[in-house]
């Protein structure tokens, strides 16, 4: 399953409205000024201008707005305008998450299940990401989720509340989680449902590109015995060997030269035409 225990801190991936709880001497102007860092920070081209995004997040974090606060901390913890500073991330993040912003909460929980600017606490780490689970922000669900499937950084090991917690993010539309759940469901299915309801997951993960759904699909199908399903399969596994997923790479160096060849054909045709129809969709 990918690891998801890397920080999600890319610009273009930077969804800083969260809930909006400040207690701002101005709550209009600092949410204004929020807004629009936000925006000039997610816009491309010549609209994106980060600089200009940081010194009005910072001025919308110095009226108290919590949001700002921990928005401001993705700035230091990303070196984005300015010098990456860890400590000074941890503080702001610190900030917005004491006051309640959600993404603040997880963020902080990271960085401190990470050891990045401060000492590493994974007890700590978990009670920040559990608050940002219990207001439902998808990310945290899908760590929390995730930890207590694979019993890891501390966690009771729990399928049901794991399967909750994924099935609650998946929902919400978060591609790893859905594969997460996908892979929980595949593992530890008891019924012929839950292998039904793990593919279901796996396709919705992988039709949003998750690479390493498109490979978990890609195997389930081309165990099956219809001819349809295996040329599926296949298609999905040269999807995500054009991305190096390294299981769908090996797996095709095994069985291509043992598939009939109008199979092999037929899959490249169906992996090519949905490419050209995800680029026509743009």
């Amino acid at each position: 399953m990918c690891h998801s225990w890397r920080f999600h801190f890319a610009a273009a991936q930077a969804v800083l409205l969260l809930t909006a709880t400040a207690s701002a001497a101005n709550p209009t102007e600092s949410e204004a000024q929020f807004q629009l860092a936000r925006s000039l920070l997610n816009s491309e081209g010549q609209k994106r201008d980060p600089a200009r995004a940081f010194e009005l997040m910072k001025q919308a974090a110095a009226s108290g707005h919590a949001d700002a606060e921990g928005a401001l901390g993705y700035f230091y913890a990303a070196g984005v305008a300015t010098a990456r500073d860890d400590a000074e991330a941890v503080r702001w993040f610190r900030k917005g998450a004491e006051k309640g912003s959600t993404k603040s909460q997880f963020n902080l929980g990271r960085m401190l299940l990470a050891g990045r600017g401060v000492t590493q606490d994974k007890a700590q780490a978990f009670e920040w990401i559990s608050r940002a689970a219990e207001q439902k922000l998808p990310d945290a669900m899908h760590a929390l989720g995730e930890a207590v499937y694979l019993g890891s950084h501390g966690q009771e090991k729990d399928r049901r509340r794991a399967a909750e917690l994924l099935r609650a993010a998946a929902d919400a539309d978060h591609s790893e989680a859905q594969n997460t759940l996908g892979v929980l469901l595949r593992d530890t299915a008891k019924s012929l449902a839950e292998t039904a309801e793990a593919e279901q997951w796996f396709r919705r993960a992988a039709r949003r590109k998750h690479t390493k759904a498109q490979s978990n699909l890609g195997h389930l199908l081309i165990a099956a015995a219809e001819r349809e399903r295996r040329v599926e399969g296949i298609s999905s596994l040269l999807h995500a060997s054009e991305q190096n997923e390294i299981t769908a790479v090996r797996t095709l160096e095994e069985i291509l030269e043992k598939t009939p060849p109008d199979i092999v054909a037929e899959a490249r045709r169906l992996a090519t035409e949905e490419k050209a129809s995800a680029v026509s969709t743009r």
